[in-house]
């Protein structure tokens, strides 16, 4: 037979007991999953204190009418009400993911950009302003996504939760 081989046989009760341990906790990554979302979690909040994206670019400027009228957080970017970095948004996680999730109506128009028209009618009325148009674009702000970091800290719970059975 060509080729080579490596054999390790493992009779060692407390070897074999760590092996058995850390495959289960594979099998069934759930605590695994809870932190990384969790992580994630932090991470994404902390993007609106620093208001770049995952890649840390800064997020385009208010336009200049809207932050004239903007009644707080003037300097501040998608912060006005709280709500998106706030009880809208949370970790999940499950066996087999880990997310972060906001159920913010605007979290999403926000986070990838886009243009907002009207459902019913010809116009949208523009803040308090009585302003008429027929469509607002909304510049990408994203707050959501994994950065180098993340992706990094990811590997690093992973790898110590891997690990735990071995150090415990």
């Amino acid at each position: 037979m060509a080729g080579a081989r490596f054999v390790i046989d493992v009779d060692d009760e407390a070897v074999l007991a760590a092996l058995r341990h850390a495959a289960s906790g594979l099998s069934q990554p759930g605590p695994l999953m809870a932190d990384i979302a969790e992580y994630l979690y932090t991470s994404t909040r902390a993007r609106f204190n620093t208001q770049t994206d995952p890649d840390g670019v800064a997020w385009p400027a208010l336009h200049p009418r809207y932050a004239e009228t903007k009644p707080k957080n003037k300097a501040k970017i998608l912060t006005l009400s709280g709500e998106m970095r706030g009880p809208r948004l949370f970790p999940q996680a499950s066996d087999t993911e880990a997310a972060v999730v906001s159920n913010a109506i605007q979290a999403r128009i926000h986070n990838l950009g886009g243009v907002i028209r009207p459902k019913n009618g010809r116009a949208l009325r523009i803040g308090g302003t009585g302003k008429l148009v027929g469509a607002v674009r909304i510049p990408r702000r994203q707050f959501m996504g994994l950065s180098d970091a993340d992706s990094q800290e990811i590997i690093d719970l992973t790898l110590d939760y891997i690990g735990q059975p071995f150090t415990d």
